[in-house]
């Protein structure tokens, strides 16, 4: 569910439209969720809602966008058979309020594809490496086996600071290989140094200068591969598949 804070912004945006229906969208930009307000351009916009096609584009280009919102004024929170139909459509899940009750319902898309962006930060469950390695999983095609390092075995919280380098040390076995040419290619992997000695954080290139990662306490998201993250690329990797 959605927090606190969040809550009170879609709140506030929905009392001041009510009794119409309020809309918006709710991203991951730089990590965090944020709640961002659209048009409604319905024709009966106190029974109806029709988001405006230029906030969806404009918001897609800020973030990832993760949930519909729109409010059911006066009314209950539970989804229409319309709405239902529109999200499993759209592919994203919807968060309906009704108001003045308050009371919220998130809507499940049947169409929605696995969530590589958006993902709560659990060491070892949800991470980088658990990211990139469903990645290449579910967009590649390819398996990432790594001997010293597996789901049987588990991976120490910290290990850059153990004496253990399991990126630089198992990419090799993964059917990757070092990139020295300066060049960038879809599907590239980026290891980094995240206030570290040594490789401990790693990214998908997705092209047009963004990557694809998931830094402790955020959540997954894509990001431009910037000045900031430049100055900790320790390597860059392709896998054989792509070379």
């Amino acid at each position: 569910m959605i927090n606190e804070t969040l809550k009170e912004e879609i709140l506030n945006h929905v009392k001041a439209d009510y009794p119409k229906e309020a809309c918006g969208l709710i991203i991951i930009e730089s990590g965090k969720e944020k709640y961002i307000p659209c048009n409604n351009l319905a024709q009966d916009v106190y029974e109806d809602f029709v988001l405006d096609p230029k906030d969806f584009y404009k918001a897609s280009k800020r973030g990832d966008v993760i949930k519909v919102v729109h409010s059911h004024p006066n009314g209950t929170c539970s989804p229409s058979v319309l709405d239902q139909s529109a999200c499993d459509a759209l592919g994203v899940d919807w968060l309906i309020v009704s108001y003045p009750e308050g009371q919220w319902h998130e809507v499940k898309s049947s169409g929605k594809k696995p969530e590589l962006v958006g993902r709560k930060f659990a060491y070892g469950i949800l991470d980088c490496f658990t990211l990139v390695e469903d990645y290449y999983r579910d967009m590649c095609d390819i398996i990432l086996k790594v001997p010293q390092w597996n789901k049987d075995n588990g991976y120490e919280w910290e290990f850059w600071d153990q004496g253990k380098n399991y990126y630089v040390d198992n990419y090799e076995v993964n059917g990757f290989k070092r990139v020295t040419d300066g060049t960038l290619k879809l599907h590239d992997s980026i290891l980094m140094n995240i206030r570290a000695p040594i490789s401990n954080h790693c990214a998908i290139y997705i092209g047009k200068d963004k990557i694809l990662h998931h830094l402790a306490g955020r959540l997954s998201c894509r990001e431009m591969y910037g000045q900031y993250y430049r100055q900790y690329t320790t390597h860059v990797i392709r896998h054989e598949k792509y070379c």
